[in-house]
């Protein structure tokens, strides 16, 4: 049998690290094509911080879960840091990295509280502002849905995961009335035997 925090791993780790490495290769591919202005050097230094990244979620994936909730929030703001400065010096606006945003902040939003959701949410929203700047008049629209859409889902998926909780919840305090109600029964009917 596959221990708990192995399971934990290839349930979520393994696709960070996919999205990771697919990103790379997405990047040196983009960088030889020529559609980078940054030097391979740049280059080199976002995919170490990517690096370093996924083995931070990885170290954290692995451990407690009281761990893996309590260092959520520095690893999003790192996160979100990290995919702010390689949309910034891969192309601003016209950079796809900015769909990195949804892979974070959609994964994200389960496990965060709504006041830690709306914080990373500010926050996505001004690092995305900053790494589009200055934005062209005719892209304000577009820009608009995107920081619209990353955030719906986002709050979508936190949602979801709340409701989920609330009906686990509900479920698990039917059964306890369910089995106390079982417990009275057999003791009356042992009383009146």
């Amino acid at each position: 049998m596959v221990p708990q925090p192995y399971r934990r791993f290839s349930r979520v780790n393994l696709p960070v690290w996919m999205i990771v490495g697919a990103t790379v290769i997405w990047a040196v591919l983009q960088k030889r094509a020529g559609a980078f202005t940054i030097g391979w050097e740049q280059l080199a230094v976002l995919i170490v911080l990517a690096l370093v990244s996924v083995t931070a979620r990885t170290w954290v994936g692995l451990k407690d879960p009281r761990v893996m909730y309590r260092l959520s929030l520095p690893l999003v703001a790192f996160d979100l840091i990290l995919i702010t400065l390689a949309a910034r010096f891969t192309g601003g606006y016209e950079s796809q990295v900015w769909l990195l945003y949804f892979a974070l902040l959609a994964s994200e939003a389960a496990v965060m509280s709504t006041r830690g959701l709306l914080l990373v949410l500010g926050l996505t929203v001004a690092g995305y502002g900053w790494a589009c700047a200055p934005i062209p008049p005719e892209h304000w629209n577009d820009f608009g849905y995107r920081v619209v859409s990353v955030s719906l889902v986002s709050w979508l998926a936190h949602q979801i995961y709340r409701s989920h909780v609330e009906y686990r919840m509900e479920l698990a305090d039917l059964r306890e009335q369910y089995e106390l109600a079982q417990e009275r029964e057999r003791i009356a009917r042992e009383f009146h035997d």
